[in-house]
């Protein structure tokens, strides 16, 4: 408010100055029929005013073309849909496999995906429809044209079916697949085992079978 009250003031008076100098010009323009002396007088002090005035209209100028507050981005780059708290839903012949909530759910339909963040849960079910994994991350890809997600951030997820855990900065689902993927280093608890300092992780979805690619070690509680 601070500044959009400043930008206003500063065009008023740029009005305000431009007007007393137009009547000025104005006034020299008829002292032209009056006296020489007159004349010479009011074209002195136009020539004292038109310093200011050249400034004035530059700061008029400055102010009407830069908005504070302008979107740089370009139109076809801009989200075409934004929502807040929402869920979206995936189905496979009318069965919901999965389910993601984001504190906000952004479309952009020129590069065909969703971006998701301010907190990210998703859940998988199983064919029974029961919850089977849970999914927690700070943000989330979601490709429109195949379902494929990708999660970001602090990822954990949770296997209800089997107890174990998996802690990761990134992670893949391939809904065509149902596998689970990241290049980046992962931790695994489960009942009995802890492996820590792995990279490189597949697994299925439900976390029973996986496979880490370098592990450097195994803790056993």
């Amino acid at each position: 408010m601070q500044q959009h009250s400043f930008r206003s003031t500063t065009q008023n008076d740029s009005l305000s100055s431009s007007s007393r100098l137009m009547r000025l010009f104005t006034s020299v323009v008829g002292c032209m029929t009056c006296s020489n002396n007159a004349a010479q007088w009011a074209l002195h002090a136009l020539m004292q005013w038109l310093p200011l005035l050249g400034a004035l209209m530059m700061v008029s100028s400055c102010s009407q073309e830069v908005e504070p507050g302008r979107d740089p981005v370009p139109y076809e780059l801009q989200p075409s849909n934004t929502l807040y708290d929402a869920e979206i839903h995936f189905f496979d012949s009318l069965a919901s496999k999965a389910s993601v909530r984001a504190g906000r759910v952004e479309w952009f339909p020129s590069e065909q995906q969703t971006l998701l963040d301010s907190g990210v849960y998703a859940e998988f079910y199983s064919a029974s429809g029961r919850i089977a994994v849970r999914l927690w991350s700070d943000s989330a890809k979601v490709e429109n044209a195949t379902s494929n997600m990708w999660a970001f951030g602090r990822v954990r997820v949770v296997s209800d079916s089997t107890g174990a855990r998996l802690l990761t900065r990134s992670l893949r689902w391939d809904n065509l697949r149902r596998r689970l993927s990241t290049n980046d280093e992962v931790r695994i608890e489960r009942p009995g085992e802890i492996v820590e300092g792995g990279y490189g992780f597949e697994s299925d979805e439900f976390l029973k079978h996986y496979t880490i690619f370098h592990v450097r070690g195994s803790i056993q509680p």
